[in-house]
């Protein structure tokens, strides 16, 4: 039932993208990012991120039967994972090179702002209070840019779906205590300008 529902949703995004008889759904780079476990105490858990990023893993196989060698699956990501996948040069950038497809990155678990506005994903066993072991969102739109240059003068698409709410509260309580969360107009970033 979830599947169906995630694939739903998920379709209506890949339908109102701009139309072309050249997307190739089935060659895209996937990035799904799942965390839900935390392993620390004060951090909630979140178990629907799991359950959506296994719905989501099912619909880019079944659905838009993407290669597996084409996705990564990080299912309770710590720091190291990020860095490998998004860092400038590692897996995100190889792929795209390789491929020259489409990208599709669904990153999914808490979400903490810093002093200063700044937006970062929580790993699991990471402390959301200490920012060294944060994986800033900026570093994740830097990608999206790098694949979107890759791609130049092809038509392809870079798609980013973040659920994450980068408030540093949760249903169980904060995540980041003493602290608020980034205000709707600071969320916004120019992930447009790369779509």
């Amino acid at each position: 039932m979830i599947f169906r529902i995630f694939a739903l949703l998920l379709a209506v995004v890949l339908v109102s993208l701009p139309a072309s008889a050249s997307v190739n759904w089935s060659n895209t780079v996937v990035v799904i990012v799942s965390n839900s476990e935390y392993d620390l105490d004060g951090v909630p858990d979140l178990p629907f991120a799991g359950r959506d990023g296994d719905a989501m893993l099912e619909f880019v196989r079944k659905g838009l039967k993407v290669s597996p060698s084409n996705i990564k699956h990080l299912n309770n990501a710590i720091i190291s994972d990020f860095q490998a996948v998004f860092d400038e040069g590692r897996w995100l950038d190889q792929q795209v090179q390789r491929t020259k497809g489409n990208v599709l990155v669904y990153i999914s678990g808490h979400g903490v702002p810093d002093s200063e506005q700044n937006a970062y994903f929580v790993p699991i066993r990471t402390d959301p209070s200490y920012p060294a072991g944060l994986y800033p969102r900026s570093k994740v739109v830097a990608a999206l840019e790098r694949a979107k240059r890759y791609q130049a003068g092809r038509d392809r698409r870079v798609l980013a779906l973040f659920d994450s709410c980068f408030s540093g509260d949760s249903s169980e309580g904060a995540v980041t205590p003493g602290k608020t969360g980034l205000p709707s107009q600071a969320i916004k970033s120019n992930l447009d300008e790369i779509t």
